[in-house]
């Protein structure tokens, strides 16, 4: 849906009424998503 409407993934669920955008910042960490890759 976010893509389909050119927006992104947060406006997109807090406009469906699924997160509050603070939830979202807080839930929701790339940071944490990424990390190193070991390749042997």
């Amino acid at each position: 849906t976010a893509h389909k409407n050119h927006s992104t993934l947060k406006e997109t669920a807090v406009q469906l009424g699924y997160i509050t955008p603070e939830d979202f910042d807080n839930w929701l960490k790339p940071e944490d998503m990424v990390g190193d890759i070991k390749i042997d």
